[in-house]
């Protein structure tokens, strides 16, 4: 199964509807995820746990669709810090499919992110290095 995932993150229709994905979630959530940074981690630290595993998921997110499995083989400190900053970026979005509303129009959209972070999460960790 993870094998499956590797072959469909990496295959180039993939990588360019990931990529054009990514170009939406960043637009919607991107500057969202950092204006949560701007909160005082000591008094609401739900809210800036959040902001910072969205903007680590982003970041892992791009990364995955620039890096090849092939390559995160041989590069196992990225391997784990890209799995870090996706699972991060899983949690964020679990959170807030926890807090928001089904009836929201950005419940769907979290969904895709949530199903898209898990996809590249089992595409990270298919080949052990």
């Amino acid at each position: 199964m993870l094998n499956i995932a590797a072959s469909i993150v990496d295959h180039p229709l993939s990588r360019i509807a990931l990529g054009l994905l990514g170009v939406v979630v960043t637009a919607l959530f991107g500057l969202f995820s950092v204006s949560l940074l701007m909160f005082n981690p000591l008094q609401e630290p739900a809210i800036f746990a959040t902001g910072l595993g969205a903007f680590l998921g982003l970041i892992g997110w791009w990364v995955r669709v620039f890096v090849r499995s092939s390559a995160l083989t041989s590069l196992s400190r990225l391997k784990a810090t890209l799995s870090a900053c996706l699972l991060a970026g899983i949690c964020a979005v679990s959170h807030a499919l926890w807090v928001t509303p089904v009836v929201t129009p950005a419940f769907p959209i979290l969904v895709a992110m949530a199903g898209t972070g898990v996809l590249l999460l089992l595409g990270t960790l298919a080949h052990s290095g």
